[in-house]
């Protein structure tokens, strides 16, 4: 039974850290517009991004004073909303694991 828990903690462990590189380099690389925004690894990691990104936009947007602002605060808060379901993950493999 340990065993199993702890694939499926390393499970979402590696695509918790997959898709915080990818919004890395999606960070890093909007910073330069002479990135090729249609290359193929670019479009793959806006795909794997914007799947988490989107729902957090949309609801942000709900929100008027995230409107008005001039960053994508979607961004942020995705992060640390993937940063807290990991910790969940691993509290969650710590209680039963131990």
């Amino acid at each position: 039974m340990t065993f199993f828990i702890y694939v499926f903690y390393r499970f979402f462990t590696i695509i918790f850290e997959i898709v915080t590189i990818a919004m890395l380099i999606r960070a890093i690389t909007s910073w330069f517009p002479a990135v090729n925004r249609n290359s193929r690894f670019m479009q793959l990691v806006y795909v794997v991004t914007e799947f988490f990104i989107a729902p957090v936009r949309a609801v942000l947007w709900k929100i008027p004073f995230v409107r008005s602002c001039p960053l994508d605060l979607s961004f942020l808060a995705t992060y640390i909303l993937l940063n807290m379901a990991q910790g969940l993950v691993y509290s969650a493999w710590i209680a039963v694991a131990y």
